[in-house]
């Protein structure tokens, strides 16, 4: 692999031709399409190659705007991850420069125009597709053209998925909200009730903060102890709130729970039908929070049940998020990242203010109206609708108190586990 990858990196940044007869023979399978695991290592090394040196990236660049390429020329899968990997390093370029390594040195302004123009030739050749109006999507949010790009990422979804990254990325988009009042004003597609269906109850004591996470049965077996030991080390007093999202009509399993005795763990569930998707448990962590707030009266942080805590990390991040409304991981360049990774979704505080309680009843009904299992994967549409409540109520609340988690670091992904039962397609 190292050998390919500066083989490639030379000749990305010289000889076109080369690098597309080394891409084609490392890349491509049989089908003639890309697998995604390797594409995204590939991409990822070639670009840790060249990001390192501003100069070729700016050669990068300037040598894929300056050709005449379309999709007669190359094969097409090659073109768009040439024109991927461009975009990922444009937007390198964008952090760099606000980061005043290299000054105003690099011109992404015209960059944007001109890959513009390249996707305009590449209409020409084919017609309108899948590809294509992601892109165009994509270069409109970069050049800060919000309204058009949430009118296209959606459009995108209707034509069948390219065959490698793309369709990928494209679930993301099938979900982007143009505004929230545009939603609210619709009916709810789903049913989730407000009342708390409680399977195990602990009495209330002077908790600071409640715990939220959500899982299916079979996370649940299968990371619920991870997550209650790195709870169990927690030295603040707060309380965990599991929600177990039933997809069968089998009586829940709590056994695992009598390994931690003394720790205060409440337990609800609701039943899943017909919301199979992985994608729902995500969603109902935002359908849980006002009944939440109401029931506990105190501040909740939702977390991803694949995580573990830092608990000195912890500690600090209990006493300063008191002081705020709410407090969300915004990635530091959100003008660089796509509207459903603007905002990771898997540590979300909410405190018992009016402010918090007004963001956590525009997440519930957003979510009601949003979630419509004909889209099939919705995968991000928890991280869509949290930006778009975020984007949209700071835009009318301006006294909100908003956080960055990033500032005070208190969790940790768990990969291992959540990679085995994401292949497994959640089965035993």
């Amino acid at each position: 692999m190292s050998n390919f990858i500066e083989q490639a990196r030379e000749s990305i940044l010289g000889d076109w031709g080369n690098f597309d007869s080394i891409i084609r023979k490392e890349l491509f399978n049989k089908q003639g399409t890309v697998p995604h695991a390797k594409y995204k290592s590939i991409r990822s090394a070639l670009r840790r190659k060249v990001e390192t040196e501003s100069e070729k990236q700016h050669n990068l660049l300037k040598i894929f705007v300056d050709q005449e390429f379309s999709l007669k020329d190359v094969n097409r899968h090659l073109y768009f991850v040439l024109f991927d990997f461009c975009i990922e390093s444009l937007m390198f370029i964008r952090e760099s420069r606000a980061l005043s390594k290299f000054g105003d040195m690099v011109p992404t302004e015209g960059f944007l125009a001109k890959m513009t123009e390249i996707l305009q030739r590449e209409k020409t050749v084919r017609g309108k597709h899948g590809a294509y109006v992601y892109w165009m999507a994509v270069l409109h949010y970069l050049n800060n053209n919000h309204a058009e790009s949430f009118r296209l990422f959606p459009l995108a979804d209707s034509f069948p998925p390219e065959q490698f990254v793309l369709d990928r990325y494209m679930i993301g988009s099938r979900t982007v909200i143009p505004n929230i009042d545009h939603v609210l004003n619709k009916s709810p597609l789903i049913e989730f009730s407000e009342e708390l269906n409680f399977e195990k109850r602990e009495p209330l004591g002077s908790e600071e903060l409640i715990l939220l996470t959500c899982a299916d049965e079979i996370y649940f077996e299968r990371l619920g102890d991870i997550y209650l030991e790195s709870f169990s080390n927690l030295t603040k007093n707060v309380r965990l709130h599991i929600h177990i999202m039933r997809k069968s009509d089998k009586p829940l399993n709590l056994d695992k729970l009598k390994n931690w005795e003394g720790l205060k763990v409440d337990v609800t569930y609701s039943d899943a039908t017909p919301y199979h998707e992985k994608s729902w448990f995500t969603v109902a962590r935002w359908l849980l929070l006002p009944a939440l707030l109401k029931t506990y009266e105190m501040p909740v942080l939702v977390t991803d049940f694949d995580v573990s805590f830092d608990p000195e990390g912890f500690s600090n991040y209990v006493d300063v998020s008191k002081d705020y409304d709410i407090a969300l991981n915004i990635n530091k360049f959100p003008s660089n990242y796509m509207p459903w990774n603007t905002i990771n979704a898997n540590q979300v505080f909410v405190n018992n203010t009016e402010l918090g309680a007004l963001f956590s009843s525009a997440l519930r009904e957003v979510s009601l109206r949003w979630y419509d299992v004909r889209r099939g994967d919705q995968w991000w549409i928890d991280q869509n609708i949290l930006y778009a409540c975020y984007r949209d109520l700071m835009r009318s609340c301006h006294s909100m108190k908003v956080m960055n988690n990033f500032k005070y670091p208190t969790i940790k992904r768990i990969v291992k586990e959540k990679k085995e039962y994401l292949e497994s397609d959640g089965k035993k």
